[in-house]
């Protein structure tokens, strides 16, 4: 038998920019997400958190060319 559960804590990290995915486009899938949880009986409980973290040491351009990364 199915027993819908509760979310307690949750959020959105977006490792894509900001001009492409922006936080008015992260509230609207957030918002779509919440009510498919709630259409099947499961429920998030903490306000929304949307980050877009800024890149760290590790990060590095994937369109750069192989040559100009060394």
């Amino acid at each position: 038998m199915f027993s819908p559960s509760t979310v307690a804590q949750w959020m959105i990290i977006i490792y894509e920019r900001q001009q492409r995915f922006n936080n008015q486009v992260a509230e609207q899938m957030a918002s779509d997400l919440v009510r498919a949880c709630e259409a099947v009986g499961t429920v998030t409980r903490n306000e929304l958190d949307i980050r877009h973290p800024s890149p760290g040491p590790y990060h590095r351009n994937i369109h750069q060319s192989s040559a100009s990364a060394h």
